[in-house]
């Protein structure tokens, strides 16, 4: 147990953020099994796991990109192995993402996967040990807050009664139909599909429509480059607390990812590189669907309106069928959706729940209270889907 702070460094913790903490959990013993920090040397074992629990064929060159690759640090987290035959039976994965936190440095820990094999579980023992190794990892590493978004309403119920996170705020799905061959092919089969495709065709130029109050010039971009690290540098103090937008991590997060296709557009003004945003192109369900994944706009709608008109035009023009974009309630963002014609809250998607815990250092600074404080406000945070795992 950790010494109070108050006699360890003479800080008094606000009673707010005492409440907030990840509890001190003591990891269960397991008969046969013991938990050793995750390593990349783990990498074929922890895929296998995964794509055994959720019924998928993840390439273990993807598991190295989403763990190892990453511009901000490798991944961290817990793994417990079979004593007998070396199985990985259980794994808790954290992802470190640089937040910019008061305009400084801030180390978060994204829970990227949880898995448990089959065979083993029993009554969460073995996701516990992990958790209480990873928690440990990360107050080793420094970090300041634990999230993950994605969370379905199982993930809710173990993450709030067996660790203490709790649900920080809930992002508002929206969409926009780009196209009417999804309707047309519901009522006459690939007929009203070829149909919907002609009529698409004839529609008038989402971009003709809409005057927004944005007088720069919006244009798509192959890669991130230098750019985006000057939109990142122009905006970045606008926001009380974001992940860092820089170039290296947008090619890693995007550019790289092998899900989906990913497209970028960048908003120039006089003073030069002043918005971006970046949206993915899949297929689920038989719909292709464009899913706005991150955009910075400086809290501006304007700016926003004018990104979100232009990135409608394009992935209708790469066949999408709808534009969705999740978003914080009464943020900017959803200010921006509300002036845009065609679109409204989506009953499609489900809604994106964000939950958020950090855990208790044995030292704390002023300054790293204060990052917690403001972190602890879903009004300070500038948040998008693609600040944690979107089915990667």
């Amino acid at each position: 147990m950790l010494p109070p702070v108050s006699e360890s460094a003479g800080i008094i913790e606000p009673e707010e953020l005492k409440a907030w903490y990840l509890p001190e959990l003591r990891a269960p013993g397991i008969a046969g099994a013991r938990a050793e920090v995750l390593e990349r040397r783990h990498s074929p074992a922890v895929n296998a796991l995964f794509n055994l629990v959720f019924q998928r064929n993840r390439a273990l060159a993807d598991l190295d990109w989403k763990y190892w690759d990453n511009p901000d640090g490798p991944a961290a987290g817990t793994v417990v192995v079979s004593e007998s035959d070396g199985r990985v039976l259980a794994v808790y994965v954290i992802l470190p993402h640089v937040f910019q936190v008061n305009g400084a440095d801030a180390l978060c820990l994204q829970v990227a996967e949880t898995a448990v094999h089959p065979a083993v579980r029993s009554g969460g023992h073995m996701i516990r040990a992990a958790f209480a190794a990873a928690v440990q990892v990360g107050r080793d590493r420094g970090c300041v807050l634990g999230y993950g978004g994605q969370t379905n309403d199982e993930a809710v119920k173990i993450g709030t009664r067996w660790f203490g996170y709790c649900v920080l705020f809930t992002l508002q799905p929206w969409e926009r139909r780009l196209s009417l061959a999804p309707a047309l092919r519901a009522r006459a089969g690939s007929a009203g599909h070829a149909l919907g495709r002609a009529a698409d065709r004839l529609l008038r130029p989402l971009t003709s429509a809409w005057r927004l109050g944005f007088s720069g010039v919006i244009e798509p971009r192959e890669g991130f480059g230098p750019e985006f690290d000057a939109a990142w540098e122009r905006l970045r103090g606008r926001h009380a607390a974001l992940l860092r937008r820089n170039s290296a991590y947008l090619t890693w997060r995007y550019a790289r990812c092998p899900v989906g296709r990913h497209r970028a557009l960048l908003a120039r003004d006089p003073k030069g590189p002043a918005a971006f945003i970046v949206w993915r192109v899949w297929e689920h369900d038989g719909v292709r669907r464009a899913t706005v994944l991150d955009i910075l706009d400086g809290r501006d709608p304007a700016v926003a309106a004018a990104l979100l008109r232009s990135a409608a035009s394009e992935a209708r023009s790469d066949g999408c069928e709808f534009l969705f974009f999740s978003v914080m309630p009464d943020g900017p963002q959803e200010q921006a959706l509300r002036r845009l014609s065609g679109f409204k809250p989506s009953s499609r998607e489900p809604r994106d729940r964000v939950m958020a815990a950090p855990p208790r250092q044995a030292r704390l600074t002023a300054q790293v209270i204060e990052q917690m404080m403001t972190l602890r406000d879903p009004a300070n945070w500038h948040y998008t889907q693609g600040d944690s795992d979107f089915r990667d």
